[in-house]
């Protein structure tokens, strides 16, 4: 993200907040110039356009979540596959990860609508996500980090629909 002075990024903080709560439907710019304590034309006037400022908050939301993630989770090898499964499922599915885990779900939504700047953002949020993951598997199936990215999106679809993924984790090898 671009350095924004003090006030600029008490604004981006407030904006993130917003659409955490709030999600990205309620985030055109009259709600978020609230959230910012602005006017929405400022708004355009410092961030240039709508869809240029839903990129920066898209960003920063997605550095929030590393900074988020690498705090709960720290930075080691889990024995296996499975173990790290573990680890990472309860934590993306805590109150905590409530609002990332829906705003990721509308940013898919966005992007599969064709919504270039969701697009974007998606594909800088599964690259963090992929190398966060490649960090905690085991250094043999580090290089498997996508093909597990895509068990725990699954799983995380069921979890949002409160429904079990019942034998997700048999696709395991050595299971």
């Amino acid at each position: 993200m671009t350095t924004l002075n003090g006030k600029r990024r008490a604004e981006i903080e407030a904006m993130t907040g917003f659409i955490l709560e709030h999600g990205l439907a309620a985030a055109s710019l009259r709600p978020l110039a609230g959230a910012a304590a602005t006017s929405d034309r400022m708004l355009i006037y410092h961030y240039g356009s709508k869809d240029r400022l839903i990129g920066l908050l898209l960003d920063h939301i997605a550095a929030t979540l590393a900074r988020q993630l690498n705090q709960t989770l720290p930075d080691r090898r889990a024995e296996t596959v499975e173990a790290c499964l573990c680890d990472v499922l309860p934590l993306l599915q805590s109150p905590d990860m409530k609002g990332f885990m829906r705003l990721w779900h509308e940013i898919v939504a966005a992007a599969a609508g064709g919504q270039a700047v969701h697009k974007a953002a998606g594909q800088r949020i599964l690259d963090l996500f992929e190398d966060w993951l490649g960090k905690r598997l085991p250094l043999a199936d580090a290089s498997r980090a996508r093909a597990v990215l895509v068990l725990i999106e699954g799983m995380m679809v069921f979890h949002a629909v409160d429904q079990d993924a019942g034998g997700a984790l048999d696709l395991l090898p050595n299971r």
